[in-house]
């Protein structure tokens, strides 16, 4: 607790033109897919997280690189001061920084695609080796879009300070007072973040969303642990 660290990036640069880079500090979540995002930051953060990663990380200044040099870019670390169980996880993404560019194309004739390169580095710390179980919680159940398709989407919540790895989940959806499923929806091999919630979709399948009461049964995997809800 209280412990500064540096850590130490060392990159180069492999074309022969200057570049500029800057490396930013994010905060680890889960996303839609069911993935952990180590390169930007949720829109907004689980209430059970405790210390952001992005706050504890300072960014770097933008420092350029000439063509084929190599430098190394120190980043601190401030651990909180007091001590936490589990882990905290993010990660530090090396970006190039180019100058705005005015387009040469004539107004209204389309949009010109720029692309960006990156390169994220995670990074996992933690006061102890002692390991956390992981414990999840359904929070909501609510009508959604999704890529513009309707979906039924079920917010489940890891609120412990650890990974919730090899995730599998399985939900249906039922008229209530009916046995016959109307919408399912599974999928393995999903990973959550410490202290972080998703929107897990269940499909429609192109259907629209008709007034009544529904049940949603879900059951989450994840090693020797499992957890059902009826809501």
């Amino acid at each position: 607790p209280g412990q500064k660290e540096t850590l130490q990036l060392k990159v180069g640069n492999s074309s022969s033109e200057p570049i500029n880079v800057q490396v930013t500090p994010h905060t680890a979540y889960t996303n839609t897919l069911g993935n952990v995002e180590y390169g930007k930051d949720a829109e907004e953060a689980d209430p059970t997280l405790v210390h952001s990663m992005d706050e504890l990380m300072t960014p770097s200044e933008v420092i350029t690189l000439a063509g084929k040099e190599t430098k190394v870019i120190d980043i601190p670390l401030q651990m909180p001061k007091d001590a936490f169980e589990g882990y905290l996880a993010g990660g530090l993404r090396i970006a190039e920084i180019k100058e705005e560019e005015e387009s040469d194309a004539p107004e209204g004739e389309g949009v010109a695609i720029k692309n960006e390169f990156a390169h994220v580095v995670g990074v996992v710390v933690s006061n102890t080796r002692d390991s956390v179980q992981p414990e999840l919680e359904l929070l909501d159940v609510f009508a959604d879009q999704l890529n513009y398709r309707n979906v039924i989407s079920a917010t489940l919540q890891n609120f412990t300070p650890t990974f919730v790895n090899q995730l599998a989940v399985e939900a249906t959806v039922k008229r209530a007072g009916e046995n016959d499923v109307l919408y399912e929806a599974s999928k393995e091999m999903m990973q959550m973040a410490p202290n972080s919630n998703f929107n897990f979709p269940i499909s429609l399948e192109g259907d629209r969303f008709r007034s009544g009461n529904y049940v949603l049964e879900l059951t989450a995997k994840s090693g020797d642990n499992e957890w059902s809800w009826r809501s």
